[in-house]
């Protein structure tokens, strides 16, 4: 079986894999996920670590499916969602703070 974008392959570990190397995402022996983002540079790449949950799995199939357009998130965007996650936020919270950040305020 070929590679399968954005979806979990069950066998004997199941994985997320997509066509390119490197891995843009991949569910690692240790219960956690590697996740390719942009680096703080905005040029480069680098991976992140996050715990291996459903809600990570998420996460990493948005992120998964991203990379393959050749768009990468942020580090600072996938640790607010997985603080979504944990509950220590809402998705509102992170939905406002997003606008906050991304629209210019008007005069």
């Amino acid at each position: 079986m070929g590679p399968v974008y954005g979806k979990e392959i069950r066998g004997q570990r199941e994985r997320i894999l997509v066509e390119q190397e490197p891995r843009n995402c991949e569910i690692l022996p240790n219960n956690t996920i590697r996740i390719l983002i942009m680096d703080k540079s905005g040029t480069g790449k680098e991976y992140m670590y996050i715990p291996d949950t459903q809600w990570n799995r998420s996460i990493a199939n948005t992120a998964a499916t991203m990379a393959i357009e050749n768009m990468y998130a942020e580090r600072e965007f996938i640790e607010k969602l997985v603080e979504v996650g944990e509950g220590k936020k809402t998705m509102e919270q992170l939905r406002k703070e997003i606008l906050a950040k991304y629209t210019q305020k008007t005069k």
